[in-house]
């Protein structure tokens, strides 16, 4: 709607110009092109918004996974629009994009930059994009630790999901691997995560772990890319629920 009414009014000043007497009155002229130029700003932030809101999902995760069963549930800071990130060049591995979340790798020669998206907005504030151009390893992963509350009661009897809302460039592996840590031992559950992009889900059965639920300590998640060589990965949201098996 801005673009054609603005479309119609510039038509409409630039003909009336040209057809009086003032078309060549250098200070009508400069007065019509302050006017131009105002418009041309606000023409350009309405298609920097309108393209930043058609690129991104409609469907977002975090409010798709609201089972009455659920007993826990949490997103990362790297997701929350209040933890704003800088822009890292040439990232090494281990490196701390928030509090809660790493990016790790295993390339030493590597151009790995990690910025805001340029497809934020006032409503999807935390995108973030990984580039990643010449890279001669094998994965790149984000590591997020998970809180402390998340351990409290967690069992053998509970399934653990995840939401993912992300867009690719290109078509990448994509895993997913929850760690638990209980007394000495560390226990994992790996899963592919849905060849496609946008909206992505999937769950842990902790039922198939050999836990000592009494001695959980510590537990994160990785989310891993195979092979990520000259690709854009565009993370909008992430979020973690759990809820207990459904007694048979």
């Amino acid at each position: 709607m801005l673009i054609r009414t603005a479309d119609r009014r510039a038509g409409q000043q630039w003909t009336r110009t040209d057809r009086s007497e003032s078309a060549h009155d250098p200070f009508a002229l400069k007065d019509l092109q302050s006017e131009a130029n105002r418009l041309s700003r606000r023409l350009s932030q309405a298609l920097r918004h309108a393209q930043s809101r058609l690129s991104v999902p409609l469907r977002s995760p975090a409010n798709t996974t609201g089972a009455t069963q659920t007993d826990w549930s949490w997103r990362p800071d790297v997701c929350n629009r209040d933890i704003p990130t800088s822009k890292l060049t040439d990232v090494p591995s281990g490196t701390r994009i928030t509090a809660d979340t790493a990016l790790f790798h295993d390339c030493t020669r590597r151009e790995v930059t990690l910025h805001p998206s340029e497809q934020s907005t006032p409503d999807n504030a935390a995108a973030r994009t990984i580039e990643v151009r010449a890279f001669e390893g094998t994965y790149l992963s984000l590591a997020t630790d998970l809180p402390k509350r998340a351990l409290h009661g967690l069992g053998k009897h509970h399934i653990v999901a995840l939401d993912v809302l992300m867009n690719l460039d290109q078509p990448l592996k994509t895993y997913a691997r929850i760690n638990l840590c209980h007394g000495p031992n560390t226990d994992h559950i790996v899963t592919e995560l849905p060849d496609s992009t946008g909206a992505r889900a999937v769950e842990f059965d902790l039922a198939c772990l050999r836990l000592d639920e009494t001695r959980l300590h510590h537990a994160w998640l990785d989310l891993i890319f195979e092979a990520p060589a000259m690709s854009r990965i565009t993370l909008h949201e992430m979020a973690l629920h759990r809820r207990p098996r459904a007694e048979v």
